[in-house]
């Protein structure tokens, strides 16, 4: 049974926290409108973050509990009333309206899912999700991440808070407390200091790396408890209104010191909270009315504000003219989410007993998840209001069954074996076609089997993730070990096929060339690099071709680096989509400039006979001004039924380009089927 408590009285509403809570939420919402217009406007959660640990101290200060039953359920039983009805609302209908313009909701519907239970930033940092990519806008759940950051604090904090004695004798366990929290926060602080240089994902989407955060804003409560002058007597005007500055200096550093924008914009806060009240100004500015109104509406707002954007970039995208309608509509939902959601049910008496408002809670979560997974199933790709991006239906080619496909990584023993390999075999005195390189030619692999399986050849492919055949130069990556595995492997390759290749062979090599020579930091030595690796590939060419093959050497079509763990069909057009994304044009002029520039050698060297160059750039899709990614199933790789079209292309290009050489079947060695 909680009592009231004299030493708490202090902790009243302060409206001057809603208007820091407004500056938080303002910033985020113009940073995820443009990031270039606020580029540090993401420090506003690590705002809300010292907010709530300093608002839930108090809550928990302001309140004294015979048992620990009662804490417990008290502070679950609060936190569900504030935070799950709006944000159960918001899953349910932005989930829908997410499978009515993207044809792929797989990833914003299981992250939804995520949200319902406090781990959506566990699933993001699974995936390895790159918060400031630009793919990251396209998850109209995203922004549920620093939910689950503080459910997930929310797991820990009452529980230490109980063991240490609080909540019942207040006066004896509160120094003890203090000093186990401000040691806690300074190893989760240095835990940040330490994963952020080699392991950002993990410093920003985990909660132990993100404890300080909340943590300052429990030890600025506890000052609040324990003092009412501010931090640096005589000056109560100046502290603060530093502490205001190096905040908004930390909203303007780029992302790239965000490690020292975050501790700026995290300290700076605290001291805010806990100094704004003696300077008169300061107090007077923050709890303006109309900026305490956005203050009061800053958790709907931080719950919509994401899924407006993040389906205006699926549908007509954000241009300086749809900004004043997009930021109508946010204030319009939230201000709805509020008034009749957020509001009325967090004071409701949902039932008589704190677990029938855990039941009530947990019901409303597992019908809201039922129905997300409705969608995610039976109802898959049948809400999609878009037109198919199967265009190309002609050229679809089905994987064939049984049919394996060598991986230098996952299955070494078989790419260097003597045995049968990985394809199928062929009738004896009939060719085989070869398929090599990395994943830009593993993409054609279904295309190319099939064709091979059409002319009776055999088909063998052997490829590897980023491992192109021939080989890298061993000194371009001296300290990789994948690299130099990779190495290994594709020499072994070269050497097994020196070995195999026959008359009438047909030879694909295909490789992601304008990325592998590009210099990064630390790496030397590309440019020479580069010019050995066209060395060894022109060689093993001409190797293959003196034992009779025909060789086709791919050269890829470009990448769109905006586009990094982008959901399949965004840049596909639809009616409802304004204009295609910047993120999904590059300059074509640029790219083909550099590509001939580094690799022009290649249609130099193919003669249209056993020496073919086969270009990935469809003219249907790459204008003379820009390419577009309309049929990209992410940064660099086409979509299954673009792969076949491009395939079929060439095919139509060189018809008799296999069946017109076969093997001599009197050669014993042509009977040995691979």
């Amino acid at each position: 049974m909680a009592s009231s408590d004299p030493i708490t009285s202090a902790f009243r509403y302060r409206p001057e926290i809603d208007g820091l809570r407004a500056i938080a939420i303002l910033a985020v919402i113009i940073n995820h409108f443009d990031k270039r217009a606020l580029p540090g406007g993401f420090l506003g959660v690590d705002i809300f973050f010292v907010i709530s640990g300093f608002v839930i101290t108090g809550s928990l200060l302001a309140r004294q509990f015979d048992h620990s039953t009662d804490f417990y359920t008290g502070f679950y039983v609060r936190r569900i009333k504030r935070l799950w009805p709006a944000l159960i609302i918001l899953v349910a209908i932005v989930g829908f309206l997410i499978c009515l313009v993207n044809p792929n909701p797989g990833l914003s519907l299981q992250t939804g899912l995520a949200s319902l239970i406090g781990a959506s930033n566990l699933l993001l940092y699974k995936l390895q999700t790159d918060y400031f990519a630009s793919s990251t806008d396209l998850n109209v759940f995203t922004h549920t991440w620093s939910l689950g950051v503080e459910e997930q604090f929310y797991v820990v904090y009452p529980f230490l808070f109980w063991s240490c004695g609080l909540g019942r004798r207040r006066q004896a366990a509160a120094t003890a407390f203090v000093y186990i929290l401000a040691a806690l926060s300074l190893l989760s602080l240095c835990l940040y200091v330490w994963l952020k240089p080699d392991h950002p994902d993990a410093a920003f989407y985990l909660m132990p790396s993100r404890f300080w955060e909340m943590g300052l804003g429990c030890l600025a409560c506890f000052w609040m408890r324990n003092s009412r002058r501010s931090l640096v007597d005589g000056h109560r005007w100046l502290t603060p209104l530093i502490c205001l500055l190096m905040v908004g200096v930390a909203l303007v550093i780029p992302p790239s010191t965000s490690p020292f924008a975050t501790i700026i914009a995290a300290v700076s806060t605290t001291i805010l909270l806990v100094s704004i009240s003696s300077n008169s100004f300061l107090l007077n500015f923050f709890s303006t009315p109309k900026l305490v109104w956005v203050g009061l509406l800053s958790y709907s707002l931080y719950l919509w504000h994401w899924p407006v954007l993040s389906l205006s970039r699926w549908t007509i995208g954000i241009h300086w003219w749809t900004i004043p309608f997009q930021l109508l509509l946010i204030v319009l939902i939230a201000y709805g989410s509020y008034r009749w959601i957020e509001k009325p049910l967090r004071h409701a008496t949902w039932s008589r007993t704190s677990w029938g408002t855990f039941a009530f809670g947990a019901g409303a979560s597992f019908a809201c998840a039922g129905f997300l997974l409705v969608l995610a199933k039976p109802l898959e790709g049948r809400l999609f209001l878009g037109s198919s991006n199967r265009l190309l239906d002609a050229y679809l080619v089905k994987p064939i069954p049984n049919t394996p496909i060598c991986n230098l990584f996952e299955d070494p023993k078989s790419v260097i074996s003597s045995g049968p390999g990985c394809g199928f075999s062929a009738p004896a005195g009939r060719p085989v076609v070869y398929l090599l390189g990395d994943s830009h030619i593993h993409q054609f692999r279904s295309a190319i089997a099939s064709f091979a399986r059409s002319k009776g050849a055999g088909f063998v492919g052997i490829w590897g993730n980023a491992c192109p055949f021939p080989a890298l130069p061993s000194y371009a990556f001296p300290d990789n070990a994948v690299k130099q595995k990779c190495i290994a492997s594709q020499e072994a390759v070269a050497d097994q096929m020196l070995r195999r290749l026959q008359p009438g062979d047909l030879v694909f090599i295909g490789n992601y060339l304008t990325a592998y020579f590009t210099p990064v930091s630390g790496e030397v030595q590309f440019e020479r690099a580069r010019v050995d690796y066209s060395r060894r590939l022109r060689t093993i060419a001409e190797k293959f071709v003196d034992k009779g093959a025909t060789v086709v050497i791919y050269l890829n079509a470009p990448r769109f680096p905006g586009l990094e763990g982008m959901s399949e069909g965004y840049c596909y057009p639809q009616w409802f989509k304004s204009a295609l994304s910047p993120d999904c044009r590059v300059d074509a002029r640029a790219f083909l400039e550099k590509r001939q520039s580094d690799f022009g050698w290649i249609t130099s060297w193919a003669d249209g006979k056993r020496r073919i160059f086969w270009d990935g750039v469809d003219p249907t899709t790459c204008d003379g001004d820009d390419c577009q990614a309309s049929h990209y199933k992410d940064e660099a790789h086409f979509l299954d039924y673009y792969a076949a079209h491009i395939f079929q292309r060439f095919i139509s290009a060189h018809p008799h380009i296999l069946g017109n050489r076969p093997r001599d079947p009197r050669d014993p060695k042509a009977r040995a089927q691979l």
